[in-house]
This record gives C-alpha cells, structure tokens and sequence, in this order.
C-alpha cells in the first residue's frame, strides 16, 4: 500500500524539533495566531457566538477568545473556530488558497491548552 502524503507529513512533523523551525515558519505562525486571536475577539459578541455559548454545557480550561468563561477542548474549538471563521475575509496566501488558519488553529490551541504545551514551542504545538 502507497504512503499517503498525510502519512508523510505527520510523520515529518513528529520528529520535528525546535531548532529546525526556521525564523520564518516562526513568524508565519505568530502572525496567524494573531490574526486568529483578532477574528475571534471581533465576533465574540455575534448572534452566532451566543449561540452556540448558550448550547454548550462542557467546561474545562480552555480559552475562548474573548470570553471569561474557559471551556472543555470541544467547546473552545467549536467556539474560537466558528468565530474565526464567520469573521474571516481570507488568510490564504500565494499558492494556496484555503482559509488554513480558521481550521488548525482552533484545534492547536485547544490540544495545547488540554495537553500542557506551550504554543511558544513552536515543533511542540505542531506535533500536538
């Protein structure tokens, strides 16, 4: 059976340490984390948001951009990906034409926060 190219990349990321981040895939994740923090706080009080905040019963210790109220990892995901994405004009980027940020990160975020990584370790949070 043919490895997949998800294979390959997982695999790429798991043995992904620190040092070899390069400076630039660093700065690209910070200014995605910002512009994803940015969305969020910008729709937390959208008709949309309410809505699911009044739904949700999970809580646990994850954030939700915006909101002083921590969640389980579902319902920070669910909250922080919707509110990026309803708010979201579109972080793609030459040769690559997908809203990436609206879709990882809320998961990123919420595996970091449940699993103890700091999202500053930037090899870390990408094996997560």
């Amino acid at each position: 059976m043919a490895i997949s190219a998800s294979e390959i990349f997982t695999a790429f990321v798991a043995d992904l340490t620190s040092d070899q981040v390069t400076p630039k895939a660093r700065t690209a994740v910070d200014n995605a984390l910002l512009d994803f923090a940015g969305l969020c706080i910008a729709a937390k009080d959208e008709n949309y948001i309410g809505a699911i905040k009044a739904g949700w019963d999970g809580e646990g210790s994850c954030t939700a951009f915006g909101h002083e109220k921590s969640y389980d990892a579902a319902g920070a995901a669910v909250i922080n990906g919707t509110a990026c994405h309803g708010e979201d004009y579109d972080d793609t980027f030459e040769g690559n034409p997908m809203h990436n940020t609206t879709v990882i990160m809320p998961a990123v975020l919420a595996a970091c926060e449940c699993t103890n990584h700091d999202l500053k370790n930037h090899a870390a949070s990408a094996r997560v």
